[in-house]
């Protein structure tokens, strides 16, 4: 792992950085092919509004530097963006001066079966559930410990957990956005309260819609999981997985989501 704070290589950060203290702070995980970032507009729009959302002064012009400073040195892998409020006193309290953090991280590419993309994965219902709140919805702000504990329910027996609100819809994956498949309309939770919106699930909603298939925007009840026809799960990195069972339901492969492979690859390029 490579890492650079504020156009720096270093893998320090100020102990005083709100982003440690209290989460106070947006990010974006980012797939980099051939120097560069995979949907980079679409990244860097959620990230202008999570940062808007929590009032954090984000500055275009040091992103973009610090970008084409760190893609002349990777060419390929995962580069993960954290931007924090930056350093302050002690105490939730701001005083609006405060200088926000840029904090990039870089992987290696996950090394994923390839009978995740061809066969499915299997997924189940986590116990731990995704807390409602309007005013977060939506942005991928770095408290993530709902996500940390529902991962912490299975080992290596499934591939993916689903997480639920306190009124038992399905909301999202501990790290994807979910997409059922019933009676030819491709249905996808509401995010309005809860959850993250993800990149790659409003790519596969666009995709949808130029192809003509009708989509919904909806409460999906676990009961519902039940009657569906087929699941999918998707990532900026995963790209599109369909799901082969959640807990004791199995689900065949849907034509469309493989259609959706080939289109979702493209839009990655």
């Amino acid at each position: 792992m490579k890492a650079w704070v504020n156009g720096q290589e270093s893998m320090l950060i100020n102990l005083t950085d709100r982003g440690l203290h209290y989460g106070d702070g947006v990010f974006e995980t980012m797939l980099v092919t051939m120097g560069k970032i995979a949907m980079w507009p679409q990244h860097l729009a959620r990230l202008q509004e999570g940062c808007r959302r929590l009032n954090i002064n984000l500055g275009l012009e040091d992103i973009l530097r610090q970008r084409d400073m760190i893609l002349n040195k990777v060419t390929t892998g995962v580069l993960k963006l954290m931007v924090t409020r930056g350093i302050s006193g002690r105490g939730y309290k701001i005083s609006g001066d405060e200088s926000p953090s840029l904090i990039w991280t870089h992987y290696e590419l996950p090394d994923y079966p390839a009978a995740f993309f061809l066969e499915g994965v299997d997924t189940h219902v986590c116990r731990t559930m995704v807390s409602r709140n309007p005013a977060l919805a939506g942005i991928k702000h770095l408290n993530r410990l709902e996500n940390v504990l529902a991962r912490q329910e299975w080992q290596t027996e499934y591939q993916e957990g689903l997480m639920c609100d306190e009124f038992g819809n399905i909301i999202e994956g501990t790290m994807s956005n979910f997409f059922a498949f019933k009676n030819n309309i491709l249905v996808t939770p509401d995010l309005t309260a809860a959850g993250v919106s993800g990149i790659m699930r409003q790519h596969i909603l666009d995709i949808a819609r130029q192809k003509g298939i009708t989509t919904e925007i909806r409460d999906i009840p676990i009961a519902e999981l039940d009657t569906i026809d087929g699941a999918m799960l998707t990532n900026c990195l995963i790209g599109a997985w369909p799901v082969r069972s959640i807990d004791h339901r199995r689900y065949p492969i849907q034509p469309f989501c493989q259609s959706l492979q080939a289109h979702v690859a493209t839009g990655r390029q």
